[in-house]
């Protein structure tokens, strides 16, 4: 378990652990307090990660360094890289790392229940959902999605199917889309 943690810190946040932290998440996994899951979620949520501002490029390939225990491959990056292009959260992200085989031995490995992380965004719930309203952004205002319209739509729709065939009209008569004309 410890050298579990370990890794995060190495991985994760790019330096040695300090023995207080150390120790106090080597209980909380021993005693069967929090999940492997969990604590990667918190590694990443951290106030100290956080800071680092690392692009959507390099989050990632910490998740495959930490999650998966190797450097990423082309075609899985680039599925990735999309996604976070399309404006699902790093949380989304994250928990498909996560719910991986490679996730599931190295927990199995290191002893630890391996858990998994509730999503609680509206871009997150439904990937084709989504991708619609992420394609219409670009569609239409010929930009990347911001997160509070992404959620926001993806909120009207998943709430009201009918309302994705309204969506472009929604679009349309945005005054962005009127003033960019």
């Amino acid at each position: 378990v410890r050298n579990f943690v370990r890794r995060l810190y190495t991985l994760v946040l790019e330096r040695n652990p300090d023995e207080a932290g150390l120790e106090s998440w080597v209980n909380v996994l021993v005693n069967g307090e929090t999940t492997g899951a969990e604590v990667v979620r918190d590694f990443i949520l951290s106030p100290e990660f956080i800071e680092k501002n690392v692009s959507d490029e390099d989050y990632i390939e910490i998740l495959y360094n930490s999650c998966m225990n190797r450097p990423s491959d082309s075609a899985g990056k680039s599925a990735w890289m999309k996604r976070a292009e399309d404006g699902f959260s790093r949380l989304y992200i994250l928990r498909g790392f996560i719910e991986s085989d490679e996730f599931s031995e190295i927990c199995r490995e290191y002893g630890i229940v391996r858990g998994n992380i509730t999503l609680t965004e509206n871009r997150d719930q439904n990937d084709g959902v989504t991708r619609y309203v992420s394609r219409c952004y670009n569609i239409f205002l010929g930009r990347r999605p911001d997160v509070e319209g992404l959620n926001d739509w993806t909120g009207h729709i998943l709430a009201d199917r009918s309302y994705a065939a309204q969506l472009p009209d929604g679009f349309i008569g945005s005054d962005e889309f009127v003033k960019k004309k």
